[in-house]
């Protein structure tokens, strides 16, 4: 089984009485990006469940949220329930997952072992990078809890808040759901754009250690 299967059953076993799909999501102002002061921003991870509720009484959490609840701070320890929700007759148990922000240009160390990490350069403006120590924990839920592989989605809403146009190449993602393997786009100032990440990229963030999202195509490299 590959390193992403691997990962993507090991999610998937978090749930095992749940549907089959996973969600990250996180905001990335470019200015935080930037600012070497910005250590770390916020995410958030949601899986689909069954219900929120316990079928055989309303007022407590189903079964499947309770095993999310438990397991989900075994591969990522800071994360922190948030809520459980319907959204188009889909329940989600969400979680807040702190990124941190990896700026030493070395796929081989990691800021965090935590966590997913944002990477960032002048040139390499943002990249994914995914520690070792994360697979390991999820393979280790795979071991204990077999279960389906999920769907499963990286979003990244990109914010320009720098107070100019930035000319960038994008890679390997779908920006606001047009599939891009290599292409040129102006993110206006001001604007948001959002950014899904290819399984393509995802395999390369886990293999390589770091994967290359955009590039600034104003600086020199």
């Amino acid at each position: 089984m590959s390193i992403r299967s691997r990962w993507l059953a090991g999610l998937g076993c978090l749930l095992a009485l749940s549907g089959c799909k996973t969600e990250f999501g996180v905001e990335v102002p470019l200015s935080q990006l930037l600012d070497p002061a910005v250590t770390q921003i916020p995410g958030t991870v949601r899986f689909e469940i069954p219900g929120c509720d316990s079928y055989e009484d309303s007022r407590n959490p189903s079964s499947s949220l309770v095993k999310a609840q438990e397991q989900v701070p075994t591969i990522f320890p800071q994360a922190e329930f948030k809520s459980c929700y319907q959204q188009k007759l889909t329940s989600w148990a969400e979680f807040s997952l702190p990124v941190a922000i990896d700026r030493d240009n070395d796929a081989a160390t990691f800021v965090s072992t935590d966590t997913l990490s944002l990477t960032s350069d002048p040139r390499r403006l943002l990249g994914l990078a995914i520690p070792p120590a994360v697979l390991e924990r999820i393979d280790k839920v795979q071991r204990e809890n077999l279960g389906p592989t999920p769907e499963y989605e990286v979003r990244l809403q990109v914010i320009n808040d720098l107070g100019r146009d930035v000319d960038t190449a994008v890679l390997a993602s779908w920006l606001d759901d047009d599939p891009i393997t290599f292409g040129s786009v102006n993110f206006a100032q001001g604007e948001t754009r959002s950014l899904r990440l290819s399984n393509v990229l995802i395999d390369r963030a886990m293999q390589e250690g770091e994967a290359t999202i955009l590039v600034d195509m104003d600086q020199e490299g």
